[in-house]
């Protein structure tokens, strides 16, 4: 009778849960836990085909570029605190029309300059 009743042995009740179905934790290593300024956050991979001065070159660029976008949204972020209503977008459309009109004059009277110097 019992061994009408008796599990094969990869159903087996222990089987099952320390092997089958048990979900282990994620094993972490030393490297993994690391002070952020010293963990590199980008690996360079230099293709065959090309010269490493490019893939420096390239990856210069890349930092700098999102430096430069890091700054400009805290600049985006200062300007809107320090203006007392925030932005109005009819308000900055009409500044944009008038600092453009006023850019589009002083290049208008430069090129006038010019021109008159050259028929001096």
């Amino acid at each position: 009778m019992n061994q009408l009743l008796r599990l094969p042995s990869f159903l087996s009740c222990r089987c099952l849960h320390t092997k089958r179905l048990k979900r282990s934790p994620p094993k972490y290593f030393d490297d993994q836990m690391q002070i952020p300024t010293k963990m590199e956050l980008y690996e360079v991979k230099q293709a065959e085909w090309t010269a490493p001065e490019d893939v420096a070159d390239l990856f210069w660029r890349r930092i700098v570029y999102n430096s430069a976008i890091l700054s400009m949204r805290r600049i985006f972020r200062e300007e809107y605190e320090a203006s007392p209503t925030g932005f109005n977008a009819i308000q900055i459309k009409k500044e944009a029309n008038e600092e453009l009109d006023r850019l589009i004059e002083e290049n208008e009277k430069r090129n006038k300059d010019l021109a008159d110097a050259r028929f001096k």
